[in-house]
């Protein structure tokens, strides 16, 4: 005859064995199982993302020219944090003052980050005007009424070389065709 504590066991061991009960716990572990997947594919997209932008964000800096301003830039982006730099091979390439600074020449298109660099259209067609500045990202104002698309810019402003917004306006002054 079999003791109450002898039947608890016996049920115990059925109820842990039984179909239903493998069926839940292997449910619990695939649930788990994807969860902890998703996360590790999370964390690595999130590196991917942040790498990503830390090289669009050098190589916006160094788009200068100049390199004592590409240098500049990296430090900046280095203090703010937006560029990660464990070994300090920023600072040190960025304090030298040798040519060792990689340096791209400057972007023909506005960035948003730096801002459109204002193109001279001065002796220009108001229509050849009116098309550099929207190849630069830039918006055109022509001061007073201009029928004729032959018309020449003679004066702008903001001046030639000016940063502005990308989308910015520069309002030019025309003449007649020369």
């Amino acid at each position: 005859m079999n003791t109450p504590d002898v039947e608890s066991k016996q049920v115990k061991a059925s109820n842990l064995s039984s179909p239903l009960a493998i069926a839940i716990a292997t449910g619990l572990i695939g649930i788990l199982a994807t969860g902890a997947g998703a996360l590790i594919q999370s964390r690595a997209n999130l590196e991917l993302e942040r790498q990503k932008f830390e090289s669009e964000l050098i190589l916006k800096a160094i788009g200068t020219g100049d390199q004592r301003t590409a240098a500049n830039n990296l430090l900046f982006f280095r203090q703010l944090g937006l560029i990660r730099d464990p070994n300090g091979k920023i600072d040190q390439l960025a304090r030298a003052h040798d040519s060792t600074i990689p340096v791209l020449p400057l972007p023909i298109t506005s960035s948003p980050l730096f801002g459109a660099t204002v193109p001279s259209v001065i002796g220009l067609t108001l229509a050849r005007a009116r098309q550099t500045l929207l190849n630069s990202g830039l918006q055109m104002l022509d001061s007073g009424s201009t029928q004729n698309p032959n018309a020449i810019i003679i004066q702008q402003m903001p001046a030639p070389g000016a940063r502005v917004t990308p989308g910015a306006a520069v309002r030019v002054s025309v003449g007649p065709p020369q």
